[in-house]
């Protein structure tokens, strides 16, 4: 018998192709019928039922909202929405891993001769079926064996389902779900977890007589087992290594990240501690200055009554003196004008005792006789007619002037208004006698 070549590598990891979402060039349609789907989940539904509680565990322990998951666990990985292709994200994980699998080629191998390649499809169902309970912490979301190409292949899509300590307690990473499984840490985990589903697959070959070749180096090459799997183990120690040193960055970064964060929250502490002892600063001086003022409000009180008591008294002393004031200047105001009518009455009960004289015995030098606008008793008997006439009148509008200067500083309250000069005449007197009339 014929030896076979088994193909173990890792695939692109395209669901759309694994499902038949499109026809591709290479693929009888007539025979897409025949392909068997073991298992077939959305990737938004895997994730939900990987990563959904441990999303729910991680923000009930945040006591900051911040630091809270608020998209999908997708979104939060690889900062974008579901897709059904690979999605690589910053620090090198992927959305999801594909294994493919394939024992011989179109030559040895062809789908289109059934009875020929019944044992290679028993074979790699058996794998198939066994696949998720060897690799527990391989979530296997899609499964396909695609018998509608040239030769039977599976495509095995899973995601690394890895636990932790620090962030989310469940988490996507490769390297760790390695390391659960046991085949250590290292690029060399993912070669030695690869050798070990390669002898499972080389079992089940044996199992069913199939011959299986050593693995080629490529070309027409080949090396032996111990070169291939040393070969192997560097591409994977090296491997390995780069996706540790991815996961080691990016829990860096975001330990940078969370650094800064603290950094702002330290300095706007700071703000507010500052601000905070300034206020208790004034609160504490504010005390003080109340407790000073407390003591002394008794005193302080007692002297402002004693103060206000002072200025009341002065006011109503002021009242009293001007009033005082006020009642003798309005005294004085009035004298004036008292002595006149007190003349005037005189001197007219003068004139009405003459007048009831005998014609001879009247003293005429008393009818003739005037009060000024000062008071003055004036005889003007022997003035001239015009002369007397012009001294009248003078007279007389001196006198209403007087009296109106003397109103309108009552009204105001001030002084009376000062004496008015009477206008001096020298007129030729003429006075009555017995005998006549003399010069």
């Amino acid at each position: 018998m014929k030896a076979k070549s088994i193909s173990h590598c890792q695939g692109k990891g395209s669901l759309a192709h694994n499902n038949r979402k499109f026809r591709p060039k290479n693929v009888d349609t007539a025979r897409i019928k025949d392909n068997v789907t073991f298992v077939k989940q959305s990737i938004k539904e895997a994730y939900e039922y990987c990563f959904d509680d441990a999303v729910k565990r991680y923000n009930e322990k945040q006591k900051r909202n911040d630091r809270k998951i608020s998209t999908t666990y997708f979104k939060y990985a690889f900062d974008c929405d579901y897709k059904d292709t690979v999605i690589t994200a910053a620090d090198k994980r992927k959305s999801f891993y594909e294994t493919l699998v394939q024992i011989g080629d179109m030559f040895d191998t062809n789908c289109k001769d059934f009875d020929n390649s019944i044992n290679e499809i028993d074979c790699l169902t058996e794998y198939a079926v066994g696949f998720q309970k060897r690799n527990k912490n391989f979530y296997v979301f899609n499964l396909v064996l695609h018998l509608d190409e040239q030769t039977p292949h599976l495509h095995i899509d899973y995601i690394p389902v890895s636990h932790h300590k620090r962030g989310l307690d469940t988490q996507n990473g490769m390297a760790k779900a390695l390391e659960e499984m046991g085949f250590g840490t290292g690029e060399n985990a993912v070669n030695k977890w690869r050798l070990a589903e390669r002898k499972v697959l080389e079992d089940l070959c044996r199992k069913r007589r199939i011959e299986v070749k050593p693995p080629e180096k490529g070309r027409g090459h080949s090396y032996t087992v111990d070169e291939y799997k040393e070969k192997e183990a560097l591409k994977a120690e090296v491997a390995a290594v780069k996706v540790e040193l991815a996961e080691v960055q990016s829990q860096l970064d975001r330990v940078y990240k969370d650094l800064d964060k603290a950094k702002d929250i330290r300095h706007e502490y700071d703000e507010l501690r500052l601000k905070s002892n300034g206020l208790e600063n004034l609160i504490t001086h504010q005390k003080k200055e109340l407790a000073v003022l407390e003591a002394r409000e008794p005193a302080a009180i007692q002297r402002a009554l004693e103060r206000e008591k002072e200025r009341v008294e002065r006011e109503k002393q002021y009242e009293i003196e001007k009033k005082k004031q006020l009642k003798q200047e309005k005294k004085e105001a009035a004298t004036p004008l008292f002595n006149f009518g007190k003349k005037k009455k005189k001197i007219t009960a003068e004139k009405e005792t003459v007048l009831t004289q005998e014609p001879e015995k009247r003293d005429y030098s008393k009818i003739n006789q005037i009060i000024d606008f000062q008071g003055d008793v004036i005889d003007v008997s022997g003035m001239h007619l015009d002369e007397k006439k012009r001294y009248i009148l003078h007279n007389e509008r001196m006198m209403k002037l007087q009296e109106e200067k003397a109103k309108e500083a009552k009204l105001k309250g001030e002084n009376p208004a000062p004496e008015l000069q009477r206008e001096v005449y020298q007129p030729v007197v003429y006075t009555h006698t017995k005998g006549g009339l003399k010069r």
